[in-house]
């Protein structure tokens, strides 16, 4: 029995071995593809803003042919690019809530234990006895 519980034991660094090698190189592997899909994301945001800026040109020059003056064309794109960026922040406050994990905070904690009533002695009476 001894021996067969040696065996075991010397072969549980090559059972491992094989997982852990398995398991570092798919961590090399997701490295690599964090990183370019970090550069890719990168090169979108700079695609979308050049694309979003043509967009307003296009809007700007269009708005401009209605005899609208600069000035009146600048403030139309100004506040629809702000209602935007608010009705985004409006949206991610109301999605940040599912960070903090809810359900499962609500799952895994304990209810608080019962505290006794208070005394409605004052606690310089209780002091004296």
């Amino acid at each position: 029995m001894i021996d067969a519980i040696k065996g075991l034991l010397a072969e549980l660094p090559a059972l491992f071995s094989e997982r852990v090698q398995l398991l570092a190189l798919e961590m090399k592997r997701a490295g690599r593809a964090l990183a370019q899909i970090m550069a890719l994301l990168v090169a979108a945001a700079i695609f979308a803003a050049t694309a979003w800026a043509a967009l307003w040109a296009g809007v700007i020059v269009l708005l401009l042919r209605t005899e609208l003056s600069l000035g009146v064309v600048l403030l139309i794109v100004l506040l629809i690019n702000l209602a935007a960026a608010v009705a985004a922040l409006l949206l991610i406050r109301k999605l940040a809530r599912w960070l903090t994990l809810p359900a499962t905070v609500r799952r895994l904690t304990l209810p608080p234990a019962a505290t006794p009533p208070p005394t409605t002695e004052p606690a310089h009476e209780s002091q004296r006895t």
